[in-house]
């Protein structure tokens, strides 16, 4: 998941003339922090699910309702067909339960 979003931001800067290109070194080290903040979060999310039980899903399930009427607001317009936004909208969603990026 870290390398995934350290390429995508680096295909990001690519496609933009006004950004430097990402070198391989600047991509490694964008992955190794990545990696980093993801790995953090997941145990702290594993922390919480260890203290409230049962009431972890239930968080866990706003969270992700957050953050999808976050993503749809934001209307990022990658996919053609509206299903298609709804999927891409929802994996993003989940995404940022573990690691931000900008989708824009």
């Amino acid at each position: 998941m870290g390398w995934s979003i350290a390429a995508y931001t680096k295909a990001m800067r690519n496609t933009r003339l006004d950004k430097h290109k990402m070198s391989i070194s600047g991509l490694v080290l964008q992955t190794v922090w990545r990696v980093g903040m993801i790995a953090a979060r997941v145990g702290a999310l594993a922390l919480l699910a260890t203290v409230l039980d049962g009431w972890f899903l239930l968080i866990m399930g706003f969270h992700v309702a957050a953050m999808f009427v976050w993503v749809v607001s934001q209307k990022t317009g990658f996919s053609l067909t509206k299903w298609e936004e709804c999927v891409f909208n929802f994996i993003m969603a989940v995404t940022y339960c573990f690691c931000f990026f900008n989708l824009r």
